[in-house]
């Protein structure tokens, strides 16, 4: 004779068999693990026709490997905290053909003392584990649902990506061209990322409404420059900046929205440096060349 006691009972006339609802927990784990293809490179690489590289890195194609942990609990009255550590990281490839917002990928385009540099350092997918620690505290203010939220990064290998791969050193005099000083530009500040921010109101249904800010930093060798945000900043690395917008459902399923974001150089111009960081949007590098960037978007945006 089963109970509900024991995960369900019996009908009254014990012809059928009911389950019991699962008892809600507070709190909720979820582990995501994913393997994915960063770019697809040729098989036979065509090594030696490219200056600097003579490794496998022309022919391996890139992947992303990640994996996060997300926790969340839900705190009495209508509280929820949400966090989700995680770690992602890249084989060593070089990457070719991209054409993204703000792309940096390897190529013969770079000044010929980077190239010569690069005999010793190829493939742009080098030197990445990232830690990330995103998360939000989600309740209501009043009868206003509100959500603290944040994102964190920090490249564990960010100095050698600084130094290696965008070759931000200290030049040596002009009559020496080609040659590199040991003594690097690489700050502690250059291998982190982070966001902090606040929202009023959420968007399901007609005639909601939100508002939003935030304020972030993005490191020069914190993230991989070519999944980095393509809105704020243009996608540009080494800048810090602001981040306000409002959102409206015209319907169910259409939101119009309007965003401005002003950005600045995190670090001035890395004075002194050379690198494929300024060789302008569209071209290997031009990754860090920007000392204000201010860009406003109107959204018009529907969901079938």
């Amino acid at each position: 004779n089963l109970s509900a006691g024991s995960g369900g009972s019996y009908s009254k006339d014990g012809k059928s068999f009911v389950a019991a609802k699962p008892e809600a927990r507070p709190w909720e784990l979820t582990l995501n693990l994913g393997q994915f293809i960063f770019a697809d490179n040729l098989e036979n690489g065509g090594i030696n026709t490219e200056a600097g590289f003579t490794d496998n890195d022309v022919s391996d194609d890139a992947y992303m490997f990640v994996g996060q942990f997300v926790a969340s609990y839900k705190f009495d009255p209508g509280i929820k905290v949400t966090f989700a550590p995680g770690v992602m990281f890249f084989n060593s490839s070089a990457l070719f053909g991209l054409n993204n917002e703000n792309l940096f990928q390897d190529g013969t385009t770079f000044p010929t003392a980077v190239t010569a540099r690069a005999t010793s350092f190829t493939g742009d997918t080098r030197k990445e584990t990232i830690i990330t620690a995103p998360g939000d505290i989600s309740f209501k203010l009043g009868k206003v649902p509100t959500k603290f939220y944040w994102d964190f990064a920090w490249n564990t290998q960010g100095r050698g990506r600084f130094d290696d791969i965008y070759g931000v050193v200290r030049p040596l005099p002009p009559h020496e061209p080609g040659q590199f000083r040991g003594d690097t530009l690489h700050e502690a500040s250059d291998d982190f990322a982070y966001l902090l921010g606040i929202q009023f109101g959420e968007n399901k249904k007609r005639g909601d409404f939100s508002l939003l800010a935030n304020w972030r930093q993005t490191g020069l060798s914190s993230v991989e420059p070519n999944l980095n945000d393509s809105d704020f900043a243009l996608g540009e690395l080494n800048t810090r900046g602001i981040k306000v917008g409002a959102l409206y459902n015209l319907t169910d399923f259409a939101t119009f929205g309007v965003t401005y974001q002003y950005a600045w150089n995190l670090r001035d111009n890395f004075i002194g440096a050379t690198g494929p960081l300024n060789s302008g949007p569209g071209t290997s590098g031009g990754v860090a060349d920007a000392n204000v960037v201010q860009v406003l978007q109107v959204d018009l945006s529907v969901k079938f």
